[in-house]
C-alpha cells in the first residue's frame, strides 16, 4: 500500500499562524513547562523519521528534542493561511506523502497519526472527520498535490476546503477516529491564553490519574 510507514515517515508541522489571540507565536508558548511545538514533536517520535517545521519567514522557533531529523522551511506565501505552510513542507518532502499537523494540538495521539497513514490508500489527500466536519488542520498529503495547492494560493479561494474539492480526497470517518482517539484529544487546540490555561488544568488532571498520560 502506498501509505505504508516504510514509504511515509515525514511529518510537516505548521507553525506559521500569527498567534494574535495568544499574545505571540503559538509554537513557543509554554504548556506544562514545554513549548507547544515540543508536545507535537513528541507525538511524532517513533513514527516520523523526519520532521519539517513550516514557519512564517523569520519566525523564531523554540528548540525541540526528538530522535527524528528536523528541517525548517518558510511559508511560500506568508499570511495566506495554512496552505502556505502545507505547500512549503510538501515541496521539500522526500517521501511520496507527508503527515501534516498543526503546532497547537498538544494532545495529538500517535494512534491517530498511524490511522491516517494506514487509511490513505490511493487518495491524494486524507483528512479526519469529527461531528461531520473535516478537520483540515490534520491530514496526509501526497507530494503530487503541490501544483494544485500553488494554483489555489494564486486564486481567490485559498481555503483548504477549496483545495480538497479539487483533489481525490479520502476521509477518516469519526468511527475510525474514535477507535484510536476515543476522547478526541487530538483536536483540542490552543488558540487563546484561556485555552492554554484550560489545557494546563487538563494535563495536570491527566497526570494525577495516570503519570504517563502525555
Amino acid at each position: 500500500m502506498r501509505g505504508s510507514m516504510s514509504e511515509m515517515t515525514t511529518m510537516v508541522i505548521l507553525t506559521g499562524g500569527r498567534g494574535s489571540r495568544i499574545g505571540g507565536d503559538k509554537a513557543a508558548q509554554l504548556l506544562a513547562g514545554r513549548p507547544l511545538l515540543q508536545w507535537v514533536v513528541s507525538a511524532a517520535d517513533g513514527i516520523a523519521s523526519e520532521i519539517i517545521i513550516a514557519r512564517s519567514p523569520g519566525q523564531a522557533l523554540p528548540h525541540v528534542l526528538t530522535d527524528a531529523s528536523v528541517r525548517v522551511c518558510d511559508d511560500e506565501t506568508g499570511g495566506l493561511g495554512p496552505l502556505s505552510g502545507i505547500v512549503a513542507g510538501l515541496a521539500i518532502t522526500r517521501d511520496p506523502h507527508a503527515i501534516v499537523v498543526p503546532c497547537d494540538a498538544p494532545l495529538l495521539r500517535p494512534a491517530l497519526i498511524l490511522a491516517m497513514v494506514a487509511a490513505i490508500g490511493d487518495a491524494e489527500v486524507l483528512v479526519p472527520e469529527v461531528d461531520r466536519r473535516l478537520q483540515t488542520a490534520f491530514g496526509v498529503w501526497s507530494t503530487t498535490c503541490v501544483g494544485v495547492v500553488r494554483d489555489a494560493l494564486r486564486s481567490d479561494d485559498r481555503s483548504v476546503h477549496g483545495v480538497l474539492r479539487r483533489l481525490r480526497t479520502g476521509v477518516l470517518s469519526e468511527d475510525d477516529v474514535r477507535a484510536c482517539d476515543p476522547g478526541l484529544l487530538s483536536f483540542l487546540n490552543v488558540n487563546t491564553l484561556d485555552d492554554l490555561a484550560a489545557m494546563e488544568a487538563r494535563i495536570a488532571s491527566m497526570r494525577r490519574r495516570t503519570p504517563a498520560a502525555e
